[in-house]
């Protein structure tokens, strides 16, 4: 039989802790307390999400630099069933003495930069309770993850002398806690598709046919810095498009500052339970492509 294999997608995350004096010795103090807490040592205190728990295996330290590990979810309640042997009805699954289903998500860090690559997955461990892991587990003071957007598409939007329409997707993903809070205008659509029971809402919005007016700049800032931040949150930002009045050539382009983001993936085969073989093989294909992307990444978080 030919063996299957899954393929993952990848996200890049900077830690962004909120620092008080931001010197350089409280900088190298917030970079080993982080280094410390990606190693997941000792007795670790387990934490709840939506119908399962969130725990997560000992990391890796790799040339001293990066650490390489795993978090877990574990459904526990509302399991999904399985077909029979006829292949023509559902059954109830059988765990023989199992707790649920595990989901594992494996993880690549950079302890210079502060910049995390993470597998996204559904089901999965949404960033929300990493995070609660992490306070649970290390004195940790109150950080946020930012996503490491496209710094080309960015700067083109910050550049641009206008922008002429945008597009947004936002999706109501119940089972994940609500991260950050919305800006005005994104808000409102929140509660749209919030209050009429929906999965998803697009929204468009246009200047018009006069090649002079364009949208308002500043306020287009304030609701992309969102929706670069919403991944992992209950209301999660799928889609962000421009037309902008690029400065080089003055003609109308399109840009999208989502799928912009940079990011890579895992593919592994496919395996019944959760494999330290599968995990290992993940880090190294994370390490690998990291480490090509890295000089591209650290330009993209001077931002």
């Amino acid at each position: 039989m030919a063996k299957k294999y899954k393929e993952t997608s990848v996200y890049y995350y900077q830690i962004s802790p909120h620092l008080t004096k931001a010197d350089d010795e409280e900088v190298r103090l917030v970079k080993k307390r982080f280094k410390k807490a990606f190693k997941f040592r000792g007795k670790l205190k387990i934490i709840k999400q939506g119908e399962g728990s969130v725990s997560a295996i000992k990391g890796k330290v790799i040339n001293d630099r990066y650490i390489g590990g795993a978090v877990i979810y574990t459904q526990e309640s509302n399991l999904p069933p399985k077909m029979d042997d006829t292949g023509t009805k559902t059954e109830e699954l059988q765990l023989e003495g199992f707790k649920g289903l595990g989901y594992d998500s494996a993880y690549f860090y950079d302890t210079e930069t502060m910049v995390l690559a993470i597998e996204s997955r559904v089901p999965g461990v949404t960033l929300a309770a990493l995070q609660a892991l992490i306070y649970r587990n290390q004195e940790i003071n109150t950080f946020d993850f930012k996503p490491v957007a496209s710094v080309n598409d960015y700067n083109r939007f910050l550049e641009s002398e206008g922008v002429t329409s945008m597009e947004m997707e936002v999706l109501n993903l119940n089972e994940k806690p609500k991260k950050n809070a919305p800006v005005k205008g994104v808000e409102e659509t929140i509660k749209l598709v919030e209050d009429t029971n929906g999965s998803k809402i697009n929204i468009n919005i246009s200047s018009g046919r006069n090649k002079l007016k364009v949208l308002d700049k500043k306020y287009l800032k304030n609701m992309i810095d969102y929706a670069l931040q919403s991944i992992g949150g209950q209301n999660e930002i799928s889609k962000f498009k421009l037309n902008i009045i690029d400065v080089d050539s003055g003609k109308v382009v399109p840009i999208d500052l989502i799928s912009g983001r940079i990011k890579g993936k895992t593919k592994i085969e496919k395996v019944r339970a959760i494999d330290k073989f599968s995990i290992a093989e993940k880090i190294k294909q994370m390490e690998g492509s990291y480490l090509r992307k890295r000089q591209n990444i650290e330009e993209m978080i001077k931002l």
